[in-house]
């Protein structure tokens, strides 16, 4: 039988919806976006857009000090890829910021660290927040690809 069928743009956006990262394993690909930005408690984040060459995407959250300014392993993590990316300095400059609802606001992003091939070695952690089951991607370690 044949029927009308009425436009559904949440089965559209699903079509084109990008793949993500969300398993634990080795990815090549870019940072697509390499931001800065400091919590309320006062730690500083680093936050990155990874692409990998498949085209899947996943968001990465690298606490670099805590609120009370210590190190974390992360900021071993971030001179890693520094070192990897012949990056001597990182500067943090005020930019335009996509955030993970895909909105456009300001920010301060790292421009040093964007559009460069890296390789990140991921390690997938389940977590349950508000009661929902989630998981968070952290960075074991860093390679050439």
């Amino acid at each position: 039988m044949l029927t009308n069928i009425s436009l559904d743009v949440n089965k559209a956006k699903a079509v084109d919806a990008p793949r993500t990262i969300s398993k634990s394993g080795q990815y090549i690909g870019t940072i697509a976006q390499a931001e800065m930005h400091e919590t309320q408690s006062g730690a500083n984040m680093l936050g990155l857009v990874f692409m990998g060459e498949d085209g899947s995407t996943t968001f990465l959250n690298l606490c670099l000090t805590t609120g009370d300014g210590k190190e974390t392993f992360n900021m071993g993590v971030l001179h890693a890829m520094m070192h990897l990316l012949e990056v001597p300095e990182i500067q943090v400059v005020p930019a335009k910021v996509k955030n993970r609802k895909g909105e456009i606001e300001n920010g301060h992003r790292v421009p040093a660290l964007e559009k460069k091939r890296i390789g990140l070695l991921l390690q997938r952690v389940d977590d349950v927040y508000n009661d929902k089951q989630t998981y968070n991607l952290n960075i074991v370690s860093v390679f050439d690809p």
